[in-house]
């Protein structure tokens, strides 16, 4: 199955980024709203690794989100995600984004581990996941370029 390239979605997806901040979240249809969810997953942890999607207040979606990942069969990415989630202080979710940046910030200074863990998810989504999550996204963005 062929990827497609970038420019191939280039003019689509900068009009979906117009309507979003035009018309805000909720009036996305649900195929717009599955590609701009995935592909935030997907660009957040290629710029800057898991902790950007937390980091850069992309989580805000995450329910949408993970009943997106599910309509792709994507349970690798919402395990992935989860396990973030499982390692954060209870009600991190809750608080805003800044505090998050916080957050993030003070786990990776004070605990070796938790720096260890999201480097391993990072390699994980990069070596088992991402292509196929690729793949699975392109066959919805290919209904909205019809």
């Amino acid at each position: 199955m062929r990827r497609l390239e970038y420019e191939d979605w280039e003019q689509k997806w900068n009009d979906l980024y117009e309507k979003l901040e035009r018309e805000g979240y909720k009036n996305l249809t649900p195929d717009e709203r599955l590609w701009f969810n995935v592909r935030s997953v997907i660009d957040a942890i290629n710029s800057g690794g898991i902790s950007s999607y937390y980091v850069n207040k992309w989580f805000e979606n995450m329910d949408d989100t993970f009943e997106d990942l599910e309509k792709l069969n994507a349970n690798n990415v919402i395990e992935l995600l989860k396990h973030v989630n499982e390692k954060l202080p209870t009600g991190t979710l809750l608080k805003d984004g800044d505090e998050i940046s916080d957050i993030f910030a003070d786990l990776d200074e004070q605990n070796d581990d938790f720096n260890d863990f999201i480097e391993e998810l990072n390699d994980k989504f990069a070596d088992e996941i991402e292509e196929e999550l690729e793949l699975k996204l392109d066959q919805v963005v290919m209904q909205l370029l019809k």
